[in-house]
């Protein structure tokens, strides 16, 4: 009886405990934007080499469900540019726009009563090149081209991590990030030839609290 007494206390604790977590999670909308520096590692008939970067934009709306004011899993979708200016030996300029979900996990730390709280995250982000240009020499217009079957495959996979701060009570309020985005995946269609995306990101957000 007393094992039956014990599991019963475990279960009814675990059972309030749930919907204590339920009660205080929240739902959140936001709105996000800032500049990246993009650039890329690659490797071009076996030789390394070390383009410019390109300054871009971002700009775009993220979803979260925060299970408490300390961890959220947020969801999202970014507009931006990526891809490298000259530079070095590369006379080459990629131009390519990507439609970033990004898919993270958020650890933020209050501090006491304090507006500030720094966060930190992580997670997998999947991309959809929405659009290319390739110039194989920037000072011959003719030689812009798209990237549909000269460089940039369609889809590319990364992981990224960051860290910054939140400014506002609860989940909701200003945030100020810095982030970067190593990308895995090998965008190039040449075949022996191998380039991964860069990206580094300065972004300001804000979030509305659904309840």
């Amino acid at each position: 009886m007393r094992a039956v007494r014990i599991a019963a206390v475990l279960l009814l604790t675990a059972t309030f405990g749930a919907s204590a977590a339920a009660a205080q999670s929240i739902v959140s909308l936001g709105l996000q934007g800032g500049v990246n520096q993009a650039n890329v590692s690659a490797t071009v008939d076996g030789s390394d080499v070390d383009p410019g970067n390109r300054t871009g934009g971002f700009g775009g709306v993220t979803a979260a469900y925060h299970f408490s004011h300390k961890f959220a899993l947020q969801g999202g979708a970014l507009y931006i540019g990526k891809g490298f200016d000259p530079g070095g030996q590369v006379l080459a300029d990629l131009d390519v726009n990507y439609v970033d979900f990004p898919f993270l996990a958020i650890l933020t730390f209050p501090i006491g009563e304090s507006l500030f709280a720094p966060r930190v995250f992580a997670g997998p982000v999947f991309s959809w090149r929405a659009s290319c240009n390739l110039t194989a020499d920037p000072g011959d217009a003719s030689g812009v081209t798209d990237c549909e079957l000269d460089a940039a495959k369609t889809f590319d996979f990364g992981v990224e991590v960051g860290a910054g701060l939140k400014i506002g009570k609860g989940v909701g309020g200003l945030t100020l990030d810095v982030a970067y985005n190593y990308g895995i995946t090998n965008i190039s269609n040449v075949e022996g030839d191998k380039i991964s995306n860069r990206t580094l990101m300065f972004a300001v957000g804000w979030l509305f609290p659904i309840k």
